[in-house]
Formats: structure tokens, C-alpha cells, sequence
């Protein structure tokens, strides 16, 4: 950050920001950090801005830790360090030519690792493992895949719904839990296969939509089902079961996972009817398509049954599944009785006996499902094992070991990592038995000191780091000006119009309203206000030299039409200023007191700073001279009639952002075409209510015909007293003159 400009320049400070103006040299190229700028009429400067820093540099100061001393010629913090010149097990001696040797360890080789462990060459560690008994722990497991085969039953949907629920309730804790015993699904006696819900379903299933937090709600629901219209084809039932249980995938706590081989399939028919038609066989094997060779007039007579030939394939097919299914079980859950239909002959109940492979009829109805479900879960329960096929039930045996022992097999394992001793490259590691050597054949080896000397039999190697720079530590007082700038505001609130009105640079501890006049407290002394009539901006005796001194006053108001865009002619405002005598009694209606400067504003257009100049009434031609523009302000006239004070000498002096600039001229200096400005119209001080024109933002000697008006539809104007002195101001009334724009 410079806080000096360079030689020739001239160094002009406003509102704490510097400003460099060098002349231009005829080649016109600045010095470094300098911008080419043209400030109209041919007259260009170079321009540097920059923000001075009051406080000075720091002295600095090396610190030295950890034992490393500032080498002043090296300009680096150093330390020696002392290290082994030898590998391990090797012995150092000092030789004439001040280097030493390395003397390899006696013997056949050195042990990598101590006795009992195992030497991991991968790793370079060595391994112990010790092992005992795992504890044993007995229990029953019971697994099965079933498939509940619906058919019709537009009779005795009750009955299949308790069957079916009495049956869920009796296995729900293996059913639900992440133990995943037994899976269930759900077909129909349909041709369509994919009409089925193709999944097995165990554990927490859960379904927000349909309601579902568990595998047994989810079975629930389908029962009881209506079923009026639907077919019952039990041979094409049959397989769509068959194949849901042996490739189907399996839903667990909504994750869906292959199908398993190691559990009994199941499949329980639950219907009221027998077969309405023989459907086409399909099985994966193929082998059981169209089978019907199996004669069971014996059992269903003779022509007096129609549907004897649809009864003797289903039987077939069902025997032909479980032939070439070992693993494979039908039961069946009739809920028709036995003369019903007549047309059969009666013969229906023989038909499920000669179709089931295990278990009895379970011939249901609302008084005994239930307690058939619990004979059927009794006879599931106790299908051995046979060719091809597990048991349902038996006996598990798991292991676990204490904390911090791993289980392998039936062995709990306590393993012991350590790092193996190292051996150097030149020597080699051989193999012994499980742990391995370190064998080194060479008489002699060099030192590991490489360039670094040998300081008492030990490499003195010199560590260089770059040195900690650490500013000196200097005792501040918060109060110190040269360090902290003190921020302070007051301001005021209006009960009445609910809204803050203004800020105040007078900075009280505490205030006490009265009846016409109001106390507040500095530090430790009172204050009273209001009182005197010969100053109207003096607060607290601010300057030790001059008690007099003002702070002067501001006002800023918005001329708003939020539903045109305006250009803004002029400014008008009504004010009367007084000065008191005789403690107030009497009065004197100033003349010519106004406001002495003003801005004017919007969110993409400033004014210069204008210094406002009364019109002498007696010289016409002064208007000739003005505006007087200069560096830091504009010096403009106002009119004021019948206390009426005018004035309308403004435009808008925001940098060229480089609009319509041709991308084909190059200025130096200037940004690229369509680029803008990216600084802020205002600088603020840190009090937040205090700002100043951000020169980066402006340029104040643009040509006149770049001068543009201000169009907007929110201006803001801010006009500035900057002493008041025995004289009061009162503000009346604003009247700008604004005109629609005609864009």
C-alpha cells in the first residue's frame, strides 16, 4: 500500500483516499500502478488511487525455537541434528580419513522378528496369532419359502381370511424379524404370470402409500379377496407358484435380494372349486407339459363326472412337479363341502386328497379355521428332510467370541501386530521357517552421513528452515486514534410516525426529555439544551481551542414516481433562516442563508459535490462564470425569491462505463468494452452514516456534451449546512420539478 507518490506526482487527499496526478511524459506511459486517464480537452494525467495507511510498518524480529539459531549469512534458521551414520546392528569406527566405517553384526544373521511371530514380507510386520474355543450356542431354526395359491372363492372368502391370518399370527415373530425365517408370497390360479406380485416378502416391508410397515400387514391385506370372476385354473396356479419360489427375488426390509436353494418351498392352495380348465402346463424343466398319462377313474367314476379330465391333468401335473421338484410340497385349504357342486358327483373332496403331496384337506370353515391354520403350521413344521430336500425344522449351532477377538471358523483369534526390525538394503532377507533373517555379507558398508561431517561418531547433518518472522509486540490503548478510529452515532425516533428520523453527531451517555428542554449526560457532566439562542450546532465544548466550533447540519429527502421515469429540471425548497436576540425574545429574518453544498443522487447517477453560491442580485453577467468546476467540488449559483431558493446546475458525472465503446478502439487506461464499473457510488465510514463520493466512481472533468440529466424514477437529494453558527434554519417545504421521459 503506497503511502507516497512517485517522483514528480502530486499527492491530493480527499475524504482519507489519496490521489497521484503525474504529468504525462510524451510517449504517454505511466510509471507502474498508474492509469492513463483523460480528464477532457486533450489533458491527460496518469492516476493513481489508493487508500493511505496511517500506521507505520512494524519493526520485526526472528524467532528461534526448537533449538534452531538465524544464520545471518544464510539468512535461514539452522540446527544440528545428530543421527546413526550406521544401519542397525552394524558398529561404527572411526577411520584416518575422518569418514568411519560400518562393521557388519557377527554371525548367520539377525531374527526380523522375535520368536513365536510371523514375518509378513508385504507388510514388513510381524504376526502373532493365538486361538482358543469359541463358545457354542444350540438352537431350532425353521425355514421355508411359502406361496399362498389363490383360487376361486366367491363363498368363503371369511374363512380363507382367518385361515390365512391365524397362520401369519403363529409365525409373525420369525416373519417380521430381521431373522428372515420364512418368506412369503402371493399368486393367483391364473394363465398370466405376470399378473403376480413376483416377490417373497419377509422382515419390516414397508410401504408408505399402501400403509404397510411389516411383511404380515401386507399378507393380511390380500385377504379375504374378492374373487367372483376369477378363473380357477389351479394347473397354470400351480406353476406360477413354482416359479415365484425357485427364481423369484425376495423382498428383506424393502431391499429386494436373490432367491435362496437352502429352504423347503411350499405352495398352499386355498380355494372352493376344482379346476375349470387344464390351462397349459409350464414348468422350467419342461418335463411335466401336457402329462395326463395317470388313470384316476377309480376315484372321480365315470361319465357322470364333466370335469374329470381337467381333475386327472391337474393331479398328474401336481404328482409330475413334485417328481422332478424334491424340495417341493403342496398342501391344500378347502373351503367347499362335498356335494357341492353336484355336477361332480360329489367326488371334489377326493380330488384335493389325490392334489395334495402333504399334510391332510384342511376342509375349513368360519368356526374351524383357525385352528386348522395351527394343525397346518404343526404339520409344516414337521416335514423331514429327504432326497434333495432339507428339513424344515432343526437344529443351529452359532459361535461368538469375547471382544477383541476375531471368530474363524469355530476359533476365536487374538492377533498381535508389531513392526518387523528393519535390514538395510544392501543386506538380505532370508526365509526361516515362518520368520525370516536378515543376513549381511558385505565386510564394509559406507555411513548413511552422505556429505554431512562426523561430529562424535555421528552424521552432523545441518537442518535448514526459513525463519519465523514475527512483528514486534507493541502495548495499544483502544483509544489510540493512530489505530482505532472511535465510532459513535446517535439518533432519533419518532414515537409518533413510528419511523427513525435522522442522525446525530453528538454522542450523549444517557438523555432526560422535559417539558421544553432536554438533559443529557457526558461522561460526568450534565448538559442542558435548547437553552441558549447564539449556536445551533455546537454540542459538549467538542474543540479544546475553539469552543464555537460547528458540526453543521444535513438533510436528504426522496423525489420518487415509482410509475414513471422522470428526468429531474430543478430544485426548489422553501426555508427561513433567524438569528435571536435578546434571549430569544426577538428575531431577525435573515436574508441570503442557505445550504452551502449539495448532491444529488439515484442507484445509478451522482452529482458532483456542488457548493451552492448565492446570486448576486446586482451583477447579471456573474452567471457567465459558473459552473466552476474543480478536482474536489462544483461551485454553482442558487436563486432565491420570496423564500424561495432555486437552483438547477446539475448532471450526472458517473465514470463512462464503457457502453458504447467500438471493441475495436483501445484506450489505455480505459476497461474493456460492455465491462462497467464494479465500485460503489459512496464511500461510508465505519459509523455507517457519514459518506463522501467515491472518486473511482466518478469523473469529474467530463467533456460538457457527456454530461447527461438525471432520469430516474427515485432521486435523492442531500443538502448540507456546513456551520449554522447563531442562525436557525427551518426547512419548509420541497418543491423539485420533475418531466416524464420521453424514452
Amino acid at each position: 500500500m503506497a503511502c507516497t507518490c512517485a517522483t514528480g506526482c502530486t499527492l491530493i487527499e480527499i475524504a482519507g483516499i489519496s490521489y497521484c496526478d503525474c504529468p504525462v511524459i510524451q510517449d504517454q506511459i505511466c510509471p507502474t500502478g498508474y492509469v492513463l486517464t483523460n480528464l477532457g480537452g486533450g489533458n491527460m494525467v496518469c492516476r493513481q488511487i489508493d487508500i493511505i495507511d496511517s500506521i507505520p510498518c512494524a519493526s520485526i524480529t526472528t524467532k528461534a525455537s526448537d533449538g534452531y539459531e538465524y544464520n545471518s549469512l544464510t539468512q535461514k534458521a539452522e540446527k544440528t541434528i545428530l543421527t546413526e551414520p550406521c544401519p542397525p546392528g552394524y558398529q561404527f569406527v572411526p577411520t584416518s580419513d575422518g569418514f568411519g566405517k560400518c562393521i557388519p553384526p557377527a554371525g548367520p544373521g539377525t531374527l526380523l522378528c522375535p520368536t513365536g511371530y510371523t514375518y509378513n514380507a508385504i507388510d514388513k510386520t510381524c504376526v502373532k496369532v493365538t486361538s482358543s474355543s469359541a463358545t457354542a450356542t444350540s438352537s431350532i431354526r425353521c425355514n421355508a419359502d411359502i406361496v399362498f395359491l389363490r383360487g376361486k372363492n366367491p363363498n368363503s372368502v371369511l374363512s380363507e381370511s382367518l385361515f390365512v391370518n391365524a397362520f401369519i399370527d403363529s409365525i409373525i415373530l420369525q416373519l417380521d424379524s430381521n431373522t428372515h425365517q420364512y418368506r412369503i408370497g402371493i399368486a393367483d390360479c391364473t394363465e398370466d404370470v405376470s399378473s403376480n406380485q413376483q416377490y417373497l416378502y419377509t422382515g419390516q416391508y414397508t410401504n408408505a402409500v399402501e400403509g404397510y410397515n411389516n411383511t404380515s400387514s401386507l399378507i393380511k391385506s390380500k385377504f379375504p379377496t374378492a374373487a367372483t370372476s376369477q378363473p380357477n385354473l389351479i394347473s397354470n396356479g400351480l406353476n406360477n407358484a413354482l416359479v415365484m419360489l425357485q427364481t423369484s427375488p425376495t423382498i428383506v426390509d424393502g431391499v429386494i435380494i436373490p432367491s435362496r436353494t437352502t429352504a423347503r418351498k411350499i405352495i398352499v392352495l386355498l380355494t372352493e372349486y376344482g379346476p375349470t380348465s387344464s390351462g397349459v402346463y409350464n414348468v422350467n424343466s419342461g418335463s411335466c407339459i401336457g402329462d395326463d398319462t395317470i388313470d384316476h377313474t377309480g376315484h372321480f367314476g365315470t361319465s357322470t363326472f364333466t370335469w374329470k379330465s381337467e381333475m386327472i391333468k391337474t393331479i398328474n401335473h401336481a404328482k409330475c412337479l413334485i417328481t422332478n421338484n424334491p424340495n417341493l410340497e403342496i398342501f391344500v385349504v378347502w373351503s367347499g363341502v362335498e356335494t357341492d357342486p353336484t355336477s361332480w358327483g360329489g367326488k371334489e373332496g377326493q380330488f384335493f386328497f389325490d392334489l395334495k403331496s402333504a399334510g391332510i384337506v384342511y376342509n375349513i370353515n368360519n368356526i374351524n379355521a383357525n385352528p386348522s391354520a395351527l394343525v397346518f403350521k404343526n404339520d409344516l413344521l414337521a416335514l423331514q428332510s429327504k432326497t434333495g430336500a432339507p428339513k424344515v425344522c432343526g437344529t443351529v449351532i452359532s459361535y461368538t467370541c469375547n471382544v477383541g477377538e476375531t471368530l474363524t471358523g469355530t476359533s476365536c483369534n487374538i492377533i498381535d501386530i508389531q513392526p518387523a526390525l528393519l535390514c538395510d538394503s544392501s543386506c538380505t532377507i532370508v526365509a526361516s521357517g515362518s520368520n525370516a533373517l536378515c543376513v549381511c555379507t558385505e565386510p564394509e558398508l559406507p555411513t548413511n552421513c552422505g556429505d554431512c561431517p562426523i561430529v562424535e561418531n555421528k552424521c552432523g547433518c545441518v537442518s535448514k528452515q526459513n525463519p519465523s518472522i514475527i512483528p514486534t509486540v507493541t502495548t495499544i490503548n483502544l483509544d489510540d486514534p493512530l489505530y482505532f478510529e472511535k465510532i459513535e452515532w446517535t439518533i432519533s425516533y419518532d414515537p409518533k410516525q413510528k419511523m427513525w428520523l435522522s442522525f446525530h453527531d453528538w454522542h450523549p451517555s444517557l438523555m432526560i426529555p422535559s417539558l421544553s428542554h432536554f438533559f443529557t449526560i457526558d461522561l460526568k457532566t450534565f448538559w442542558k439544551h435548547n437553552e441558549r439562542f447564539d449556536s445551533f450546532t455546537n454540542y459538549y465544548n467538542v474543540d479544546d481551542i475553539d469552543l464555537t466550533k460547528d458540526y453543521g447540519w444535513e438533510v436528504e429527502y426522496n423525489i420518487v414516481t415509482p410509475n414513471n421515469i422522470t428526468t429531474l429540471r430543478s430544485i426548489e425548497y422553501y426555508m427561513e433562516a433567524y438569528k435571536y436576540y435578546n434571549n430569544g425574545k426577538d428575531m431577525f429574518h435573515v436574508l441570503d442563508e442557505n445550504f452551502d453544498r449539495a448532491v444529488i443522487y439515484n442507484s445509478e447517477q451522482v452529482s458532483p459535490l456542488l457548493s451552492l453560491k448565492i446570486k448576486d442580485k446586482n451583477n447579471p453577467n456573474q452567471q457567465l462564470a459558473y459552473p466552476i468546476i474543480g478536482p474536489i467540488n462544483t461551485e454553482i449559483l442558487t436563486s432565491k425569491e420570496e423564500n424561495k431558493y432555486r437552483f438547477n446546475t446539475f448532471y450526472d458525472i458517473t465514470k463512462d462505463r464503457q457502453e458504447f465503446l467500438p471493441s475495436a478502439v483501445t484506450v489505455p487506461g480505459f476497461m474493456a468494452p460492455g465491462s462497467g464499473t464494479s465500485v460503489p457510488m459512496f464511500v461510508t465510514l465505519p459509523d455507517g452514516y457519514h459518506k463522501t463520493i467515491n472518486p473511482a466512481y466518478v469523473d469529474v472533468l467530463k467533456k460538457p456534451l457527456e454530461h447527461k440529466k438525471f432520469r430516474h424514477f427515485g432521486n435523492k437529494i442531500v443538502l448540507r449546512k456546513t456551520a449554522s453558527g447563531d442562525k436557525k434554519m427551518l426547512l419548509k417545504l420541497v418543491n423539485s420539478k420533475i418531466l416524464n421521459s420521453s424514452r
